[in-house]
């Protein structure tokens, strides 16, 4: 992959916040059949994979599945992420997300407004924290450190 743009995807379908980044992935995005991923979030994490930059940022709903070493802002728009592996950092940020632990290490905030987290499988010392917002947080793994935050939350 030679040099790219970073371009996140706003909930109107704008761009927004643009960086340069440069990196040798070129692994696929994967989704689920018939879901089409914005060529925006696509580039992002891949740049970000190769390059460990300081995060991507993800727009409109965005269905992410199968995703290990990332960095992602989600910015808006209802989203569902599910993590398989590797070293993360995750925040659900505005909209009502979806965050799926299945492997790996890291840090997952559900940001405003009420998310679900659920942790099926982590490394331990991995955080999960609802932060704003009437949450949903679940988990079955040892080591994991589940935090409802601020609100109403249930655990």
């Amino acid at each position: 992959m030679g040099d790219h743009a970073i371009v996140a995807i706003d909930q109107n379908g704008g761009h927004s916040c643009c960086t340069e980044s440069r990196g040798t992935g070129t692994e696929p995005i994967p989704v689920q059949p018939g879901v089409k991923a914005s060529l925006g979030i696509a580039t992002l994490i891949t740049g970000q994979r190769a390059a460990g930059g300081a995060g991507a940022a993800a727009g409109a709903d965005e269905l992410l599945t199968g995703q290990s070493n990332i960095k992602l802002r989600m910015l808006g728009g209802n989203n569902f992420l599910e993590v398989t592996g590797g070293s993360n950092y995750a925040n659900g940020n505005m909209g009502e997300d979806t965050i799926i632990l299945r492997g790996g290490f890291g840090e997952y905030l559900g940001g405003k407004d009420s998310d679900t987290i659920a942790a099926f499988g982590a490394e331990a010392g991995t955080s999960v924290n609802g932060n704003l917002g009437e949450d949903y947080i679940t988990g079955t793994v040892a080591g994991v450190i589940y935090r409802g935050g601020k609100d109403n939350d249930l655990l």
